[in-house]
């Protein structure tokens, strides 16, 4: 499989968050992956964890983190007359629900399609504001008994109907955070196998579950694997489009490289090695900081296991949309950053 077309299935197969194995989409990089790699375990909530060489007890452990859920909805009730309410999975926005078309799952291959209901502007005088305890869903049925004979129950994921494009010279679609970071990992795996490096390390490169309801999965892998040296990848805000206030969220823009984050939870000798990296390595990059914690998995390998922790971001737009939208530059730059950074580790 070409690498783009790995990266298209990846995108457009489901993993909402606690859905990552049983929709498929966590299954589609393990299959990838598995190619590059001695061994992929599979934990019991679904992170997976793959091994580039033979475990040794005696190296020092590197693992390189990114998650494979993404935000959704759930089936939070059944009104009597077939109408769907819904829940959140993470941070979905509710604003951006109206008159679009959703995939129910109550079974993997074959979803129930809806749509999210929305008045006409006649009657809301284009004062209407989206929240979440009005929003809902039509399947087409006029009772509850309707809609329960189609298999749906309370609790079934649901996610938005689209796919991935690309856009000029990005990528495009729903779940690039973080499926964008996975096939980031998923290429230095590929790196490595076909030049058939030798590290003098044990490198895990984990795709993890449910970050975006916690951080937990990550949280699982750091208990699991307890590593010396941890790496998250994840997603940023490029702040250049009119959505965003550079005063707010800083001035970053995709296209202008890989993005090094340095707070409180990340350890500074990591991120004196990753901005060294992409230097001697000329490769572009830019700076972000937090004066707190870094809202991604890298908190979870800092605390409470306390692993020398790093973290590497893109720069993206419209986070957590339908839409978002990644710099096909930064994803290379990433991917050499981080191979470049392990060739340290060879002989």
């Amino acid at each position: 499989m070409k690498k783009e077309e790995f990266l298209k299935e990846y995108i457009n197969t489901p993993s909402p968050s606690g859905y990552e194995m049983k929709l498929g989409g966590q299954q589609v990089w393990v299959d990838y992956v598995s190619k590059f790699a001695y061994d992929v375990e599979i934990s019991t909530y679904g992170n997976a964890y793959a091994h580039y060489q033979e475990y040794d007890e005696k190296l020092p452990t590197i693992v390189l983190d990114a998650h494979c859920d993404e935000i959704g909805f759930f089936v939070f009730d059944i009104t009597p007359s077939g109408f769907i309410k819904v829940g959140t999975l993470g941070g979905s926005d509710i604003t951006i629900t109206p008159s679009s078309r959703v995939n129910i799952w109550v079974d993997k291959d074959e979803p129930v399609v809806g749509v999210f209901g929305h008045p006409a502007i006649h009657v809301h005088k284009r004062k209407f504001e989206s929240k979440k305890e009005d929003c809902f869903i039509d399947v087409g049925a006029s009772t509850k008994e309707e809609v329960l004979a189609m298999g749906i129950t309370v609790g079934k994921p649901i996610t938005m109907v689209d796919g991935f494009m690309k856009l000029g010279p990005y990528y495009c679609g729903r779940a690039l955070d973080d499926k964008i970071g996975g096939y980031i990992t998923s290429q230095v795996l590929r790196k490595l196998e076909k030049n058939n490096i030798k590290l003098n390390v044990n490198l895990i490169i984990v795709n993890s579950v449910q970050e975006e309801v916690g951080l937990h999965g990550a949280q699982m892998a750091s208990s699991d694997i307890k590593p010396d040296i941890a790496i998250a990848i994840d997603v940023c805000h490029d702040t250049t489009s009119p959505a965003y206030n550079p005063n707010l969220q800083g001035s970053i823009t995709a296209g202008d490289g890989a993005v090094i984050m340095s707070a409180p939870s990340i350890h500074n000798d990591m991120y004196e090695l990753l901005v060294e990296t992409a230097i001697s390595n000329d490769i572009k990059y830019q700076l972000t900081a937090s004066g707190g914690h870094s809202g991604t998995n890298a908190d979870s390998y800092a605390f409470p296991n306390g692993a020398a922790t790093g973290l590497l971001k893109l720069g993206m737009r419209y986070m957590h949309t339908t839409v978002e939208t990644v710099h096909k530059d930064d994803v290379n730059a990433c991917i050499k950053l981080l191979y470049n950074l392990l060739l340290s580790h060879v002989g």
